[in-house]
């Protein structure tokens, strides 16, 4: 008699075995050392660990944006809002932390989670901006207050963080010819200077206000013409 090769790794082969046994759903098999890589010498089988799923004997890692919360799994759940995340190999989604927001795959389907920016604020694992008449000047902002109020005399369009606004130049020189490629790195809207004497920016503007005909502007306030 010859022996054959057990087959392949949805069958498994014990001591004695006059043909292999079919390895079920939710199980992987694995040769005489325990270790599932030679998959056409399957001796016995194990029953998917949490955190992965078990198909045609083979134990696969759970993927990204999904999560495999008991053994014996056969198809990954997906983790479930943008309020949550899963990583790869996750038992049960993670919670995301106050001041981040959740990115990867679809709205259900969250990888990892993500740092509000400046000008930003994350809610509930959604990131937005920071309202007009607001400004956020820190990462990791969790409500529509943001850094607070623009200031008095300035106007502040939505997503605001500070007074600045950074271009880069970049020249490249070749042996030809000089390229001069101006890249706007960051450009985010900042505070603006309310704009002259006939506009007025109250705390908290989104934008200047013109002045009415018969009011003048001090640094504070507007008064009527006497």
């Amino acid at each position: 008699f010859t022996m054959n090769k057990c087959g392949s790794a949805d069958v498994y082969c014990p001591l004695g075995s006059v043909r292999p046994t079919p390895v079920p759903e939710g199980y992987y098999s694995v040769n005489v050392d325990s270790s599932p890589d030679d998959q056409s010498m399957r001796v016995s089988q194990k029953i998917c660990e949490a955190g992965n799923f078990c198909v045609g004997g083979i134990m696969n890692v759970c993927p990204k944006g999904h999560y495999c919360n008991a053994s014996g799994m056969t198809k990954p759940l997906k983790c479930g809002h943008s309020g949550v995340f899963c990583a790869e190999g996750s038992i049960e989604p993670q919670q995301v932390l106050k001041g981040y927001y959740t990115v990867g795959g679809t709205s259900n389907e969250r990888e990892e989670q993500v740092i509000a920016p400046k000008g930003y604020y994350a809610t509930e694992g959604i990131l937005k901006e920071c309202p007009a008449g607001h400004f956020g000047n820190t990462t990791g902002l969790f409500n529509d207050d943001c850094s607070g109020s623009c200031h008095q005399g300035w106007f502040c369009p939505s997503a605001s963080i500070s007074p600045k606004v950074r271009y880069s130049i970049l020249f490249h020189l070749s042996s030809f010819f000089l390229h001069v490629k101006i890249l706007i790195l960051s450009f985010s809207f900042q505070q603006i200077a309310c704009g002259g004497e006939n506009y007025i920016c109250p705390e908290g503007s989104a934008f200047p206000h013109k002045v009415k005909s018969g009011y003048y502007t001090t640094i504070f306030n507007v008064e009527p013409c006497r």
